[in-house]
């Protein structure tokens, strides 16, 4: 099965599902069997399912395989035949390399759209954003925080003074839910107040 979706990247170049010229003369030189001089261009990600059993139209067992390409390039290919053609070799080629299987290059796209009784998810791997980076080329004056981010060391005093007098008036009373803690507490002062 050729699958596809937006979530698969799309290879460099494409844009509005238009197939590049570059694509275009590498296929051209491909059919000829002349070496192309931009090999890159026929470089497509393609994600491939594991091995999934199913039945023939006769009922016999057989298996199936899901590749995913980006949506853009099944669209163009499926105006542009030798891309079709290309695709389809490179999908046997990579689940022959993915499942270690020896697979036959004569293929025949039969008419139904999908082998299976149904789409089965798959996970597809993406590039992940950068963890670090540079804020300051991104911020504009008009995007500086309205709050201090640092406090000053006069709030901060203040802070710690108005905790530390709220701890004194009112001393931990042990409790069920709170005796364990108050517990604990207990040898730290003792200890505290010997050194």
């Amino acid at each position: 099965n050729i699958c596809h979706s937006d979530k698969v990247p799309a290879p460099g170049g494409w844009t509005s599902g238009s197939v590049p010229d570059k694509v275009l003369k590498a296929l051209e030189d491909l059919n000829r069997n002349q070496p192309s001089a931009d090999a890159e261009a026929l470089r497509f990600p393609l994600s491939c399912s594991e091995i999934l059993q199913d039945a023939d139209k006769h009922g016999q067992p057989c298996s199936t395989v899901d590749c995913m390409i980006h949506s853009d390039v099944l669209n163009a290919a499926q105006q542009h035949r030798p891309l079709k053609a290309f695709l389809v070799q490179l999908a046997l080629d990579w689940v022959g390399s993915k499942h270690k299987l020896q697979l036959n290059h004569r293929f025949k796209l039969p008419k139904m759209t999908y082998k299976g009784a149904e789409v089965r998810s798959q996970r597809v791997r993406v590039d992940k954003k950068p963890l670090v980076t540079d804020v300051t080329a991104q911020q504009t004056h008009s995007q500086e925080p309205t709050f201090p981010l640092l406090p000053n060391k006069a709030a901060a005093q203040a802070r710690s003074s108005s905790k530390s007098t709220a701890a004194a008036a009112a001393p931990m009373q042990p409790n069920r839910a709170n005796w364990a803690q108050a517990s604990s507490q207990q040898p730290q002062l003792v200890a505290a107040a010997a050194a």
